[in-house]
């Protein structure tokens, strides 16, 4: 009777563990990928310019094999792809690879995006993970504004122009063109304008 009472007990266990999460055959994949770091260049992203956003890709050192990682992918709040880089290579055990991605922001406004890494095992068999990532991007077009007061048709008048940069970064070779009524061309080149900064 006491080894029965002991075997159903130990069939209970068994049933037990066997329908926790975490536990069933099948859960735990072989190849542990984590992305550890995603950073952004430059730290202040301007509408219309050209951002990078590098993924540090990790592989587990008690992975027990190596993974090709497939694809990294850059993913805005409405679930459409920024940029994707393919073709990365593979990772060893412990190993860590650093994916650069360019995108663009056509607006400025706050982004909340999702960073994703997609590996492969030597089964062909993938994992895909995800980081997200929010960014500030900022307008990058400068600012301008005209005092045009006092032209009279027909007389040389001065024409003011003020080029303003609402930026947190230096704005670099604005060209600033002002056309007559005759159609000459009057052209000014800012090389640098610092954040913040006006010209006139």
């Amino acid at each position: 009777m006491a080894r029965a009472r002991g075997a159903a007990l130990v069939i209970a266990v068994l049933l037990v563990l066997a329908g926790m999460p975490g536990l069933t055959a099948g859960t735990i994949p072989d190849n542990r990928v984590t992305i550890t770091d995603a950073t952004v260049s430059p730290g202040t992203p301007t509408a219309g310019a050209p951002t990078t956003i590098a993924a540090t890709v990790q592989l587990s050192a008690g992975s027990t094999s190596a993974a090709t990682l497939e694809r990294v992918e850059i993913v805005g709040g409405d679930g459409e792809s920024l940029g994707t880089a393919t073709d990365l290579g593979s990772l060893s055990p412990g190993e860590t690879l650093s994916v650069p991605v360019t995108v663009r922001f056509p607006d400025p406004g706050a982004r909340n995006l999702t960073v994703l890494a997609t590996v492969s095992d030597a089964d062909d068999e993938r994992t895909t993970v995800r980081r997200p990532l929010s960014v500030v991007v900022e307008s990058g077009a400068p600012q301008v504004e005209t005092d045009l007061d006092g032209l009279v048709a027909g007389v040389d008048s001065p024409a003011s122009v003020t080029v303003a940069n609402p930026a947190t970064a230096a704005l670099r070779n604005i060209s600033v063109t002002v056309a007559g009524v005759d159609g000459d061309r009057t052209r000014r080149t800012i090389p640098t304008l610092a954040a913040g900064g006006a010209r006139r």
